[in-house]
C-alpha cells in the first residue's frame, strides 16, 4: 500500500511530462476501440443487408451471376411438389421470386432496372417491410398493371405516382415483350443498390410479361438460426439437384468480410503502433524520473526498501499512466462507438452518389457501430500491461543503485 501511495504521489510530481507520455496511450486505445466498432459494425451491416436482400439462403439456377444487374431468365426452374414439401419442412418461411433486367421507359427516357416479381402473400414474411418507406401503395395483388419503383429510379426518370411507364423485356422464351404499367408507389427499402435501380411487381403482372408462369429464378428462405445456413445449403443442393445452386448469406459476403478483417487488422496495427510509441515515451519518462531521484531512491533503500520494492514503485507509476491514459482513450472511443451504435452513419451521404451501379453493394442505408463494454475493459487492460512492461527496464536500473552511492549522489 505504501509503495502505491509513493507511486501515486510521484505521478503528480511531473504532470506535464507524464501527460505527454500518456497522449500516445490515449490515441492508441481510442483508435483500437473506435476502429473495432467501425469494422465490426460494417461487417454486421453487410450481413444485415445481404439477409434483408436475399434471406438467410437463396436458391438460384446453376452458375447464376452473383453480382451486378445481369439477371438472365432463360434458365428458370420449376419446383416440384416434393421440393416444396421439403422447403416447408426445413425452413422457417420461404418465397419465390423472378428477377429480371428490363428497360423502364418514360417518354423519351429509359433506364435498365432490376425488376423483382414477388408473391404478395409470402414475400412480406421473408422480407419484413417495417423499415421500408412507401409513398403511395403496393400494387393490387390480383391486378395486372401495377408497379412500384424505388426512389433512385423515380428520381432518374422523373416518375411520379399515378404516371404510366413501359416495361420492355426479353421473355423466358427469348422473345421481346412490353407492357404499360401504372406506378402505384415509390419505395425506399434501405438497401442502397436496390433503391437505385429496383422496381417491384406482383407475379400477376410479371408472369404474362415474362412468360414465367410456374417458374422461378430465386427461392429465398429464412431459417430459425442464420448460423445453420451452410449446413442447410448442402442439404438443399442434395435434395434439389444440380439444376440449382444454394447460396448463403455467408458465402455471398465472404469477399467483403475478408476486406473487413483487413480493416480491423489495419486499425489494430495503427493502435498498437501508437501504444508502442507510448511505451517508448513511458520508458523514457520513468528512466528520467529514476535518475532525477537518485538520492531519494538511496534513502528509501537505506531505510529498508528492497530492490523488488523499487521495481514495483516505478512499475506502478508506469501502470498509473497506462490506466489513466487507457481510461481516457476508452472513454472517448467508447463514446463515439456508443453514439453511432444508437444513431448510425448515413451511408447514402458517404457513398451513395459514388456507388457503381454495376456492382451489387450489400450495404444498408445506415451503418451502426458495434459497441462492446467488455472490449473497453480489454483495451484499458492492454494499455496498463504495455505501460507496466515499458517501465520494467528503467525500474530494474533504478533498483540496482547501491544505497550508499545513491545517498552521496549530487542532485
Amino acid at each position: 500500500m505504501l509503495i502505491l501511495k509513493l507511486a501515486t504521489r510521484n505521478l503528480f510530481r511531473q504532470m506535464g511530462r507524464n501527460a505527454l507520455s500518456m497522449v500516445s496511450i490515449v490515441m492508441g486505445v481510442f483508435v483500437i476501440v473506435a476502429g473495432r466498432g467501425f469494422a465490426m459494425g460494417l461487417d454486421e451491416n453487410v450481413y444485415r443487408a445481404q439477409i434483408n436482400d436475399a434471406g438467410h439462403t437463396i436458391i438460384v439456377p446453376a452458375d447464376y451471376p452473383k453480382f451486378g444487374i445481369d439477371h438472365p431468365i432463360d434458365e428458370l426452374y420449376t419446383l416440384s411438389e416434393s421440393d416444396r414439401s421439403w422447403l416447408d419442412e426445413n425452413t422457417q418461411v420461404w418465397t419465390e421470386r423472378v428477377v429480371s433486367s428490363p428497360r423502364l421507359i418514360k417518354g423519351l427516357d429509359s433506364s435498365r432496372v432490376r425488376m423483382v416479381a414477388y408473391d404478395p402473400v409470402t414475400d412480406p414474411v421473408v422480407f419484413p417491410r417495417d423499415e421500408w418507406t412507401l409513398e403511395g401503395s403496393m400494387p393490387d395483388p390480383q391486378g395486372t398493371n401495377g408497379i412500384v419503383i424505388s426512389t433512385g429510379v423515380a428520381d432518374l426518370l422523373q416518375v411520379s405516382i399515378g404516371e404510366v411507364v413501359v416495361v420492355e423485356v426479353r421473355t423466358a422464351d427469348g422473345a421481346l415483350n412490353a407492357m404499360q404499367l401504372n406506378v402505384t408507389g415509390i419505395i425506399d427499402t434501405g438497401a442502397m443498390f436496390f433503391d437505385k435501380v429496383g422496381v417491384m411487381v406482383p407475379r400477376s403482372v410479371a408472369d404474362p410479361l415474362l412468360l414465367s408462369t410456374g417458374k422461378t429464378s430465386h427461392v429465398h428462405a429464412r431459417l430459425d438460426n442464420r448460423d445453420t445456413a451452410p449446413t442447410w445449403a448442402e442439404q438443399a443442393s442434395a435434395v434439389l439437384g444440380d439444376k440449382v445452386e444454394a447460396r448463403t448469406w455467408l458465402s455471398t459476403t465472404e469477399t467483403l468480410i475478408e476486406a473487413g478483417k483487413m480493416r480491423q487488422t489495419m486499425f489494430n496495427f495503427i493502435g498498437f503502433a501508437l501504444l508502442a510509441m507510448a511505451a517508448a515515451g513511458i520508458a523514457n519518462t520513468v528512466l528520467m524520473a529514476a535518475f532525477e531521484r537518485v538520492r531519494e531512491i538511496g534513502t528509501m533503500r537505506a531505510l529498508g526498501m528492497t530492490r523488488a520494492g523499487v521495481i514495483t514503485m516505478f512499475a506502478a507509476e508506469g501502470g498509473w499512466m497506462g490506466l489513466v491514459g487507457g481510461i481516457i482513450g476508452a472513454f472517448f472511443g467508447g463514446l463515439l462507438t456508443w453514439y453511432y451504435n444508437a444513431n448510425g452513419i448515413d451511408m447514402y451521404a458517404l457513398m451513395g452518389a459514388k456507388a457503381d451501379l454495376s456492382s451489387d453493394y450489400p450495404v444498408t442505408a445506415l451503418l451502426y457501430f458495434d459497441f462492446s463494454p467488455s472490449f473497453l475493459v480489454v483495451s484499458v487492460s492492454v494499455a496498463v500491461v504495455v505501460a507496466i512492461l515499458a517501465s520494467l527496464y528503467p525500474a530494474i536500473l533504478a533498483s540496482q543503485m547501491q544505497p550508499a552511492d545513491a545517498v552521496r549522489a549530487e542532485q
